[in-house]
C-alpha cells in the first residue's frame, strides 16, 4: 500500500487544484472546499495507511486513536433511531448532545443555542471489522 499512497495524493491534489477553479453564479454565495482548507490533515489520511481504525469518529477531517476519540466523544451512538416521537432520539443520529439546529433549542452539551453551538462529536462502536482501502496493506 505503501506505494500507492504518492499517487492517492497525487489524484487528491489534482482533485483539489481542479474543483479550485470552479466558479458559481447566484444564487451562490460561498462555496466549501475542505481539500483546500484542510490538505495538510487530508495528505496526513492518506499516509495511514497501515492503521486498522475500530471506531468510527464522525464528524471530523482528522484521524484519532480509538482512545482519543472516545475521551473527545460527548455521545455512543447506539441507535438507528432519529426521532422519538417529535424529539431527536438520545443515543441516535441526532442526540441533543451533540448540537442542535431548531431555533429555541439549548445544547445538552454547552448550553448554547443553535446560534452560539459549535457542535459536539458521537462515535459509533462498530461491531464489526470496516475495511477501508487506505488502510489494506499489499
Amino acid at each position: 500500500m505503501a506505494r500507492r499512497v504518492p499517487a492517492l495524493e497525487g489524484v487528491a491534489a489534482r482533485l483539489r487544484d481542479e474543483c479550485g477553479t470552479l466558479r458559481f453564479g447566484a444564487p451562490v454565495a460561498f462555496t466549501y472546499h475542505p481539500l483546500d482548507y484542510a490538505w495538510e490533515a487530508h495528505r496526513a489520511f492518506l499516509r495511514m495507511a497501515r492503521a486498522k481504525p475500530r471506531i468510527l469518529f464522525i464528524g471530523m477531517n482528522h484521524i484519532f486513536s480509538p482512545e482519543e476519540i472516545e475521551r473527545s466523544s460527548v455521545v455512543e451512538i447506539t441507535s438507528q433511531q432519529i426521532y422519538e416521537g417529535n424529539e431527536p432520539k438520545i443515543g441516535g443520529l441526532f442526540d441533543p448532545r451533540m448540537g442542535v439546529l431548531d431555533n429555541g433549542k439549548v445544547c445538552r452539551t454547552c448550553g448554547q443555542t443553535n446560534h452560539g453551538c459549535p457542535g459536539h462529536f458521537g462515535h459509533y462502536r462498530l461491531t464489526r471489522p470496516v475495511y477501508y482501502i487506505q488502510f489494506i496493506n499489499d
